[in-house]
């Protein structure tokens, strides 16, 4: 015999119903909570790891360069060489010493105004001073030099106004005219080698300046 068949259970049905969505509740909340914890790593680690900048340093810029007057400046500073020699051979031979620069030892004889406002080898008095040294071939009298014409700024005159006779000294410039034959000189530089008195003897020069 057939078997009667089951009337249908709802109750039973609605607990099966209420399991499954149970099931898909708890799913669809872990699912939520493993995105959000991915996201959190993916976040952490991104801030964890930013990208490093590289460091940048200024490159040091090459000095600049010396403009044409700061050229001119640091050539005119350089040292002159000045030729040795002596001032009777400045006397014999006026012409092979023009524009050279010569230094020589001598010994001081006057301040004067000897071979100022000639016109061929013209100094203005109002600028400049001469002055003579002894000769070098006498040594038992003193007798100047006179073919000599040493001519130096009135500008620097200060510097050496204290000079006496019978001191020694070094002269530095250069012959600028041969004039009459003789050398006229441009005296750029009076060195005291040796003084003949104390510093502190009395001096007096009325011919200076």
């Amino acid at each position: 015999m057939l078997s009667r068949p089951q009337p249908f259970n709802r109750t039973s049905l609605t607990g099966i119903s209420m399991v499954v969505l149970a099931c898909s509740l708890f799913a669809f909340n872990h699912t939520t909570v493993v995105d959000a914890a991915v996201r959190h790593r993916s976040t952490t680690a991104s801030r964890s790891f930013k990208k490093v900048e590289p460091i940048r340093t200024k490159t040091p810029s090459a000095p600049a360069t010396k403009t044409a007057a700061e050229s001119k400046v640091a050539n005119s500073a350089k040292l002159v060489e000045y030729t040795a020699t002596n001032s009777l051979d400045l006397v014999k031979s006026p012409k092979d010493f023009m524009s050279k620069p010569v230094r020589f030892e001598a010994t001081f004889n006057s301040f004067s105004n000897l071979g100022l406002d000639y016109k061929k080898a013209l100094r203005d008095s109002r600028d400049y001073v001469s002055f003579l040294v002894d000769r070098p071939d006498i040594s038992y009298h003193s007798i100047p030099l006179a073919e000599l014409k040493l001519i130096y700024p009135r500008s620097k005159s200060e510097a050496v106004i204290n000079l006496e006779a019978g001191d020694k000294i070094q002269v530095l410039g250069k012959v600028f005219s041969s004039a009459l034959n003789e050398p006229w000189m441009d005296v750029e530089e009076i060195q005291i080698i040796k003084k003949l008195k104390p510093k502190d003897a009395k001096k007096e020069d009325a011919h200076c300046c």
